[in-house]
């Protein structure tokens, strides 16, 4: 039996084979397209808070994942980051000074520079003498589902850095802004209901039963 090929019936095949190819080779273009170099890490400075326990590193292209950042070499504990600030805790003891910074981001990219690193000024009018702070108040507290941090919102909870404790233990307190306290828990906190007290630096505080990772 002989199988007779027409002109319409190659042209049709031609076609077929030309679809399929194209079909191929399209998706591939775009995700060859989608996946551009990101651009390189930049440090464009740092500076500390007032009592020189946190860091906060300024740039550019630091990226979305994980960063770790070191300071003449010595790693630090990255608190939080974006992509174009890092903050992380000092060591305690570290003086005012001039220091190699290095940010590195999640893709092993990495950005350094010498930067001089030293406290805020507090300005003229939080130093001038101001009103009796009112009794410390918790509005808000809570921790993540994976319970590595608790943090607390209030009010009048002063200008220095409090003392943070659950269940009547001390935990070590990572961050404070005037009005939000974060504080690490330690290792295998299981969720549940604690009391979670803020103490000032002048020694009032306050007290509150919380429910924390649910």
């Amino acid at each position: 039996m002989t199988t007779r090929f027409t002109g319409k019936t190659i042209a049709r095949a031609v076609r077929l084979a030309l679809g399929l190819c194209l079909a191929a080779l399209v998706p591939a273009a775009v995700l060859g397209a989608s996946k551009a170099p990101e651009a390189a890490p930049v440090v464009l400075g740092a500076s500390a808070n007032a009592d020189l326990t946190q860091l906060t590193v300024r740039g550019r292209h630091f990226g979305t994942g994980a960063l770790s950042v070191k300071l003449d070499g010595k790693a630090l504990e990255v608190l939080a980051s974006d992509d174009a600030t890092a903050t992380a805790a000092l060591e305690p003891g570290t003086a005012p000074g001039k220091y190699r910074v290095e940010v590195t981001r999640a893709d092993g990219a990495t950005a350094t520079a010498k930067v001089t690193v030293k406290p805020r000024s507090v300005g003229a009018a939080a130093q001038a003498p101001s009103a009796p702070l009112g009794a410390p108040v918790l509005d808000v507290v809570g921790a993540e589902p994976d319970m590595e941090v608790v943090t607390i919102r209030g009010r009048n909870l002063g200008s220095g850095m409090p003392s943070v404790a659950l269940g009547g233990k001390a935990l070590r307190t990572l961050t404070f802004d005037g009005t939000t306290v974060v504080a690490r828990l330690p290792p295998k906190t299981a969720p549940g209901k604690y009391q979670v007290t803020v103490k000032r630096a002048d020694g009032a505080s306050a007290s509150v039963q919380a429910t924390l990772g649910r």
